[in-house]
């Protein structure tokens, strides 16, 4: 009931796909340069409408182009890399994996770029629907590169998709250690620690007293990164009802009711869940504001006695 940065995954691929294209492009002009001659002129022509029907989404020929450059340098990682993401957005995963495993295969499946294959070969599972298989990716890319933010995010999305909220809380706990301005580590650390406070609602993370705190905690970082962010915006209000913590309400209110006209003005779809408004509590989080509630009084009647006792 509130929004799943699963969707982080999805949302980057229109990066990697960029990143793609521009590698391509900077292949081919390098790779015109060494050729001679005619062979010069052939590879430089054909590299630059292969890229430009990548990204005009004219896939078959895109393919076709990126064959064909293949075949005049078959050991140049990037184009099997290529071919792979034209497989996987024509929903062909066996082809796109076989790909993949091409393009690692060429530097002994432990060249520089290797990790960034894997992880994409892990894309590519998880899209099948193999779950496990894509896990197993992820894990070899990141013992290849364990310093690489975005490979824990992604996997710490999977690990939630699969509901093993531990391994996902330590997925982006990581990535926040890592790269500690990447708003979606942030963003994916609050939710995580939002699941965890039904999985063990008697837990809590280092330095918080509670799951939910430590949410309130990773999605206001969130907030400072991406200010615009309504869907974590609505993350954050929920987690802050649960525990009675509005110092912000009214602020965060007008900033979601800011965001639903814009929405409507710009026939955007974006829809903060009732709990961002309502306050119908479910049981489990009556409990927990009950909890908090409880030791308000109990504070405030321990304050008293101090000064009774005190004679003030």
């Amino acid at each position: 009931f509130f929004d799943d940065p699963r969707m982080a995954s999805t949302r980057g691929l229109g990066l990697w796909l960029l990143l793609v294209t521009l590698s391509c492009s900077v292949f081919v002009s390098e790779a015109a340069k060494k050729a001679k001659g005619d062979s010069k002129a052939d590879f430089q022509k054909i590299g630059n409408k292969a890229v430009s029907d990548f990204q005009s989404g004219k896939l078959d020929e895109a393919f076709e182009g990126f064959r064909k450059l293949q075949d005049m340098d078959p050991k140049n990682m990037e184009l099997w890399i290529a071919t792979g993401q034209v497989m996987q957005m024509r929903g062909q995963y066996l082809e796109a994996i076989d790909e993949y495993n091409h393009a690692i295969s060429i530097d002994g499946g432990h060249g520089a770029r290797a990790w960034d294959v894997y992880a994409k070969m892990a894309e590519t599972l998880q899209a099948a629907g193999d779950g496990k298989q894509a896990i197993d990716a992820y894990d070899l890319s990141i013992r290849m590169k364990p310093t690489e933010a975005s490979t824990h995010i992604l996997r710490g999305n999977l690990w939630q998709q699969s509901d093993n909220y531990r391994k996902s809380l330590a997925d982006f706990t990581r990535a926040t250690e890592l790269e500690p301005s990447h708003s979606n580590a942030w963003s994916g650390l609050g939710v995580a620690m939002m699941y965890m406070e039904h999985v063990d609602a008697g837990g809590a993370p280092p330095g918080f007293g509670s799951y939910d705190e430590g949410a309130i905690h990773a999605l206001r970082k969130t907030m400072k990164l991406s200010p615009s962010n309504m869907q974590v915006l609505s993350n954050l209000v929920m987690a802050e009802n649960r525990v009675c913590d509005w110092d912000l309400r009214a602020k965060h209110f007008k900033q979601l009711r800011r965001a639903l006209r814009d929405s409507v003005a710009q026939k955007r779809n974006f829809a903060p869940p009732f709990h961002a408004f309502e306050f119908g509590y479910s049981p489990k989080e009556m409990k927990v504001n009950c909890k908090y509630l409880a030791l308000q009084v109990w504070e405030d009647a321990a304050a008293a006695r101090a000064e009774v006792q005190g004679g003030g």
